[in-house]
């Protein structure tokens, strides 16, 4: 028998396989996924240089869409779990697993245009090098990769013949020495090598506009490569992000009276000189419109404190307070990663996937009504608050992305008592851009009594004095404004109307002032750390000093509350740091077995009850849940649309008392007067009908588009005509981005050939390019030929013939995985269950049929 003819009857029993194993499915981009625990036993500088490598890569994968995942422990395991599970984003998903090295830079090199080199060792180089190059080559699509050339890493990339042999773009080895000019600058020696090294970036990239001013990455340099570091706390992993944004990568000492420990011989304040220059030149960038994200946290275990050996003169808290004082009068806020848990891995991943996480609506759990209140024993038959002591635990610190993923999520999450106690988490929401699949999880999975509150101190941490006044040292004009519009974009995405944490350590005290400052954005309630003697009403918002001391794990008690039993009615609120439900559970039940009257209440009841016992009201409040307006609309149409609210207030809805939705669509950035929503007219809520405290209304909306094409902002709010709009009684409107074309066909949001509102009828993914699109890396695996030879679109026949013909033999294009879910050398049956899995699947964006 003829090979031919072995061929033609091995073509046609693998056909027949293929046809009985083949299924219709929805098409999904894939997960590149390497588990790098493996890693942990090879020597100290290859597990530095393989991390950075892997975050470099990763990150340039993951800037146009999420498709490398790393798995550095078991927490990452987790939440890839939860991400690819049933009601998760990523749910359905095709993942490659990555088993070696060879095979991650062989698939991702191709996303790197070169390499930027840096300082081989921090005893013999500089050490911001490994920043500095970290930044440059995420600005020109490159990685930073440690000048070692006997580094395993470094051969691979750059040298051997078998590898990509990556050019080197940018070499920074030896070129910072802290006399003299600034190398590749017109610039004096600042008198420090490490210095002169951010001088070099501000200089050839943030003045350029060459990084993303708005996305700083506060991260441990090469000192991490000390022995006496820990690994995972050198934060390589932390370095997705900014690859994948072109953030601004840097280290340096807030103080100003001291040298910087990590470089005790520059000239004393160089540093913090540094430090102020690349804020402030963020800023030119930035216009000074935009809050600027600050992610990261004082090393304190190992720079820039008194702490054990490290040398400074400053406690690890006033070195937090100072970064957060000084980045405050730069228009930004910190988004740290604190010790111990300062590593986070992933977030370019979850950064990614923001255009899903943003279709969806987050709700929080009901308000109490007034009746329920009376149900509950805390309201009597005058109306008037029941005498006890009520107490709200404020469950922190989760104001970082590290402690919300995997101390909160991985850990307290799962306690078992969460659902029987009512817990307060202080999540704070600008940590949607690198966790907002925490977020997502926690909002999918929450209990009838887990609530969620804004921490420290609104969607960021910042002291608020330094946003408005002397701004030292930045002398800036005020930043208020951008602040509130950065809060309430954040609040909203969330359902937040409580700021439960505001502090302003080592900036002076709180004021009043800066009640009024979070009102529009808090407008149920505020939590002062100080300086506030009894609650007051300010704009009939409560706000509450909080109770000392910080309650942890091992000292929550009763009598660590410092309440006298049964004195009238009270009010408390108590901060705790990464407390456990089961902690707060015992706690409960030790004051109930005392016999005292302390009623443990969650967030909203707390300031419900506050504000009404104060004298004020609960009225005009509103959770908006939900609605079916387009996101691109066509020029001058009108679109029937359903837009359903949920009354958390105290007051009916009706007709006839004058409540209404009215909306506005406004150029993208403007903020909307009334006078917009007036020129759109009123939609009514059915005659007859009542909407009472707890309930929702769905309203029918005619939604008129603009009659030019651009960029809007789509606003919604609820009034009370003759009385006020919710927005002025600081329950935050809803607001959503619009794109009005005059041909709706004409937007591709991922640039795959498909119009979005395509994509969204045949449920694709309009914001991910690797959805079906021929070509696409990791989808139509299969689709090896076309009659013409080359890959058609189309798993099919043709494909079966070319993958019979070199069966169990080698073929790159056919060689499509192996036992071990990669390529295995050979073509054999491995690869014929993934063309029998993709049989009849075509992505060919012009051709609808296949869709």
């Amino acid at each position: 028998m003829t090979e031919n003819i072995k061929r033609y009857i091995l073509t046609a029993i693998l056909l027949s396989m293929v046809l009985t194993a083949a299924a219709s499915a929805v098409t999904y981009p894939t997960i590149y996924k390497w588990d790098l625990r493996l890693t942990y036993s090879w020597t100290r500088n290859l597990q530095y240089d393989t991390h950075h490598m892997a975050v470099g890569l990763q990150g340039l994968a993951n800037r146009e869409a999420p498709r490398v995942f790393l798995i550095f422990d078991d927490n990452d395991e987790i939440w890839f779990n939860r991400i690819t599970e049933e009601g998760g984003v990523c749910h359905g998903w095709n993942v490659v697993n990555i088993n070696n090295i060879q095979h991650y830079i062989e698939l991702l090199s191709p996303y790197a245009d070169g390499v930027v080199l840096y300082d081989q060792s921090p005893d013999t180089g500089v050490i911001s090098t490994s920043l500095v190059a970290t930044s440059a080559a995420a600005a020109q699509g490159c990685i930073a990769l440690r000048n070692d050339p006997n580094s395993g890493v470094y051969k691979m990339l750059v040298t051997n013949s078998t590898g990509p042999q990556l050019p080197v773009k940018i070499d920074l080895t030896g070129k910072f020495t802290g006399s003299g000019t600034i190398w590749g600058t017109s610039r004096q020696s600042t008198g420090s090598a490490k210095c002169d090294a951010y001088i070099w970036l501000v200089e050839n990239y943030i003045k350029q506009g060459k990084c993303d001013p708005a996305k700083l990455v506060y991260n441990m340099d090469l000192w991490g490569l000390k022995p006496e570091v820990r690994l995972d706390h050198a934060q390589l992993r932390n370095l997705d992000y900014a690859f994948s944004r072109k953030a601004v990568c840097f280290e340096l000492s807030p103080w100003g009276d001291e040298p910087a420990t990590d470089d005790p011989g520059q000239p004393v304040g160089t540093d913090l000189e540094t430090f102020k220059e690349i804020l402030d030149e963020c800023n030119v960038q930035t216009g000074q419109s935009e809050m600027i994200k600050f992610c990261g946290f004082v090393n304190w275990a190992y720079k820039y404190t008194d702490y054990a050996s490290v040398g400074g003169s400053h406690p690890p808290v006033a070195s937090e307070w100072e970064i957060v004082r000084v980045i405050s009068a730069y228009n930004a806020y910190m988004e740290g990663d604190a010790l111990d848990m300062t590593y986070v891995s992933n977030t370019s991943f979850y950064n990614g996937l923001k255009p899903a996480l943003s279709q969806n609506r987050y709700v929080q759990n009901p308000a109490p009504g007034y009746q329920d209140l009376v149900d509950r024993g805390f309201i009597d038959s005058a109306g008037n608050v029941v005498d006890n002591n009520y107490i709200m635990m404020y469950l922190g610190d989760y104001d970082q992305v590290s402690w919300m993923l995997y101390w909160l999520g991985c850990d307290r999450w799962q306690d078992a008592q969460r659902g029987n106690v009512y817990c307060n988490w202080a999540l704070t929401p600008n940590s949607f851009d690198r966790a907002g699949v925490a977020m997502d999880y926690m909002y999918r999975t929450k209990s009838e009594r887990d609530f969620f509150t804004g921490g420290d101190t609104g969607a960021g941490y910042i002291h608020p004095s330094q946003l408005y006044g002397q701004r030292y040292p930045s002398g800036y004009s005020s930043g208020v404004d951008i602040w509130q519009k950065h809060c309430e974009d954040y609040y909203r995405i969330f359902d937040y109307s409580i700021t439960a944490w505001m502090l302003n350590a080592g900036s002076g005290p709180l004021k009043l002032e800066h009640a009024d400052m979070y009102a529009p954005f808090s407008g149920d309630g505020i939590g002062f750390n100080d300086d506030l003697n009894s609650p007051i009403l300010r704009s009939n918002v409560p706000v509450i000093e909080r109770n000392g001391p910080d309650i942890y794990n091992d000292n929550i008690q009763a009598s660590a509350l410092g309440i006298t039993p049964n004195s009238g009615v009270n009010f408390h609120w108590y901060r705790s740091i990464l407390l456990y439900p089961n902690k707060l559970k015992e706690l409960e039940d030790e004051c109930n077995s005392l016999g005292y009257d302390y009623q443990f209440v969650d967030a909203f009841t707390f300031y419900y009850l506050l504000r009404h016992h104060l004298g004020g009201n609960n009225h005009y409040r509103a959770s908006w849940t939900g609605d079916d307006i387009p996101d691109i609309l066509e020029t001058s149409q009108t679109y029937p649309a359903r837009i359903t609210v949920r009354n958390d207030g105290w007051d009916s809805w009706s007709r006839e008392s004058n409540y209404w939705l009215a909306y506005t669509i406004v150029p993208r950035g403007v903020e909307p007067e009334h006078a917009d929503y007036d020129s759109r007219g009123r939609f009514g809520i059915a005659e007859g009908t009542v909407v009472n405290s707890g309930e929702s209304f769905t309203f029918d909306v005619d939604i008129a588009a603009p009659s030019q094409p651009g960029e809007y902002d789509i606003y919604y709010d609820m009034v009370r005509d003759g009385i006020t709009w919710f927005s002025v009684a600081n329950n935050i409107e809803w607001k959503q981005p619009l794109t009005v074309v005059d041909d709706v066909y004409t937007v591709d949001t991922d640039g795959d050939g498909m119009p979005d509102v395509t994509e969204n009828e045949y449920g694709l993914l309009f914001w991910h390019p690797d959805d079906g699109v021929c070509g696409d890396a990791g989808y139509l695996e299969a689709d090896v030929s076309g009659a013409d030879g080359s890959p058609d679109c189309y798993v099919d026949i043709n494909d079966i013939k070319k993958c019979t013909w070199y069966w169990l033999s080698q073929d790159q294009d056919c060689d499509i995985t192996g036992p071990q879910l990669s390529p295995d050398g050979v073509v054999n049956i491995y690869d014929i269950a993934v063309i029998a899995s993709q049989w009849l699947r075509c992505n060919d964006p012009q051709n609808i049929n296949c869709w």
